[in-house]
């Protein structure tokens, strides 16, 4: 959703959800969609840390600081009742 929403603001190509990998990383899916490199590469890395680690609290940790990056870039937005559904253990 985070992901989406930047993405949406960016104006960038959104893909499905289970492909973010892919999208920000693998030249071959970006061709086949014809996707264009991620605008922003500063958060294009931190989502590629976020999402590989595999320790509970620091994927929580990382995805805390992806939510303030972005909150700083777009000028804020409200995240009333905003909780993480995914379950983060391994």
């Amino acid at each position: 959703m985070v992901f989406e929403f930047y993405s949406k603001f960016l104006r960038h190509d959104v893909i499905p959800i289970h492909k973010i990998d892919e999208q920000l990383n693998d030249a071959v899916t970006q061709a086949k969609y014809s996707i264009s490199e991620y605008p922003d590469k500063e958060f294009k890395e931190m989502m590629n840390h976020a999402i590989s680690m595999h320790e509970s609290k620091h994927m929580q940790d990382s995805f805390k600081e992806i939510v303030d990056y972005i909150h700083e870039k777009t000028g804020g937005f409200k995240l009333d009742g905003w909780r993480v559904n995914t379950p983060t253990s391994t």
